[in-house]
């Protein structure tokens, strides 16, 4: 027998008192202290680590889902990961992404494929964007299996990837490979 069991938490990124708390240490806080137990932090980039840490050991929530980062939010990029001629920077972004994951303790990260470039139009680039994307997403679940980890799921809507539904589930901490 199979059984489900559902995390929900607030987006401590885009909580409503955001404005309020600009510290992200204090939006973690704020959840806890309304009840929850568990957190999603999309756009934690801008905060020390070390503080993240702290502050969710402090405030004793689980951090159940991170994003990758985001690219350049005030160009208008919504992630990296479908974007022609931006792969590098994905690569980077993840291998932040893993960073943070691992030192919040956190299993999922949520590979966030980005818009349809300024100028271009959807039709034109969709077949290219989706190869990135399934590209990224190959180069993520290689890089994720040398750590033991492993590509949790990539669901699609009829032929085209989905970010949304497109998760890395991190397992634990890294064990020591074998020779």
């Amino acid at each position: 027998m199979y059984s489900l069991v559902l995390k929900v938490g607030p987006s401590v990124s885009a909580l409503v008192v955001a404005h309020q708390l600009p510290d992200f240490s204090q939006r973690i806080h704020a959840a806890a202290s309304a009840g929850f137990r568990c957190v999603e932090a999309a756009w934690l980039y801008d905060s020390e680590l070390q503080e993240l840490q702290s502050a969710r050991e402090a405030a004793g929530v689980e951090v159940v889902l991170i994003n990758t980062p985001p690219g350049d939010v005030m160009a208008g990029d919504l992630g990296l990961g479908a974007v022609p001629g931006r792969e590098a920077e994905f690569r980077q972004g993840l291998d932040m992404a893993i960073k943070y994951a691992k030192a919040l303790d956190c299993k999922r990260i949520h590979l966030m494929a980005g818009r349809v470039p300024v100028g271009s139009h959807r039709t034109a680039v969709a077949k290219e964007m989706e190869a990135i994307f399934v590209q990224n997403l190959t180069y993520a679940a290689d890089i994720l299996s040398k750590k033991e980890q492993v590509l949790e799921s990539i669901k699609t809507v009829g032929k085209s990837v989905r970010s949304e539904l497109s998760h890395i589930k991190l397992y634990g901490a890294e064990k020591e490979r074998k020779s």
